[in-house]
């Protein structure tokens, strides 16, 4: 996550049910902080691998 907010463009993050179960309102969080971001939610089509979680993050930097 880290890494995604230093890059810049826009940068796809997936399979946040780790962040979700470790940090409580981490967006808002990040937001408070000045953190362009965005959950969306995630396009089967899209992936390459199956996953257990139905959201991903867009980070905009």
């Amino acid at each position: 996550m880290l890494a995604a907010l230093a890059a810049e463009g826009m940068t796809t993050i997936q399979g946040l049910q780790h962040l979700d179960r470790g940090y409580d309102n981490l967006e808002v969080k990040l937001q408070k902080l000045g953190a362009k971001l965005q959950r969306v939610p995630a396009d089967p089509s899209e992936t390459t691998q199956p996953s257990t979680d139905s959201s991903e993050a867009s980070v905009i930097a």
